[in-house]
């Protein structure tokens, strides 16, 4: 009655032996729809969970999926495979935290590739190094080192994700926990 009042579904109660629940969780394939069963003995009020398992295979790739599993895979170029066992109906939180990920990328390569413009502009492009540097620390400190990976190796990618990480971070975005209710079928 109380679970029909607050409008939660109510499981079928049934009574069987131990090995026939057993068979059946073995044959369970959907780990959407069944999770599998709760076990009660009256007597000894005692309840053991029984989980099929696709459900336990489901329930470990979720629980990989955390904002820093997600961050490293998109850094990485593995998101793809992080993501190909997971169900479509599951995938929409983690992708969402990937368009984080790839939104604070942007906008450090954008940052940066403006900044990069000004100095190429500037007088001190053609000048020594050490007045390279002087400018660098100067107009943008925060970015020096995807600057002086830029000035040494020509590009500056390694250093992107360091920058990039540190800001999610001060964002408190690896504390976050993914919200369950949308990670669990």
């Amino acid at each position: 009655e109380l679970a029909k009042e607050f409008g939660f579904e109510l499981v079928a109660r049934v009574q069987s032996l131990m090995v026939d629940v057993i068979e059946a969780a073995k044959r369970r394939t959907n780990p959407t729809k069944e999770e599998g069963w709760v076990l009660f003995w009256p007597e000894q009020q005692l309840r053991v969970k029984v989980k099929c398992k696709d459900y336990m295979r489901l329930a470990r790739i979720l629980s990989g999926l955390s904002p820093r599993a997600i961050f490293e895979s998109v850094r990485d170029g593995t998101y793809g495979m992080l993501m190909e066992d997971v169900p479509n109906e599951l995938k929409v939180l983690p992708n969402l935290v990937k368009e984080v990920v790839e939104a604070k990328e942007q906008s450090v390569r954008d940052g940066f590739d403006e900044l990069w413009a000004l100095f190429e502009q500037s007088d001190v492009f053609g000048g020594s190094r050490k007045d390279k540097a002087l400018w660098v620390l100067e107009k943008c400190k925060p970015l020096s080192t995807l600057f002086f990976e830029m000035l040494s190796k020509g590009e500056y990618e390694a250093p992107l994700w360091k920058v990039v990480e540190a800001r999610l971070e001060s964002d408190e975005f690896f504390s976050r926990r993914l919200p369950a209710q949308d990670m669990t079928p």
